[in-house]
């Protein structure tokens, strides 16, 4: 559900900011976060219950506790 929203904010809302094309090596690597996009979109179901802030939330929180933000992505 984390990387769903992560996804739906870059491909589906338009203003929100996204990567700049310099996070890519290839087009290839953004076709495949489109498809991937789209196969969750088909397969979850928790976007569309009425407790869905509340169940990303929890998922959120249950993955910040795993990984300690740095400066990159590698820290």
């Amino acid at each position: 559900m984390v990387l769903f929203e992560l996804l739906s904010r870059w491909i589906d809302d338009a203003p929100q900011p996204t990567p700049s094309a310099q996070c890519f090596q290839s087009p290839a690597e953004l076709v495949v976060l489109k498809q991937l996009d789209e196969k969750l979109k088909a397969t979850l179901r928790e976007p569309f219950r009425t407790d869905y802030p509340s169940i990303l939330a929890a998922a959120r929180d249950r993955l910040s506790d795993e990984f300690v933000v740095g400066e990159n992505l590698q820290d």
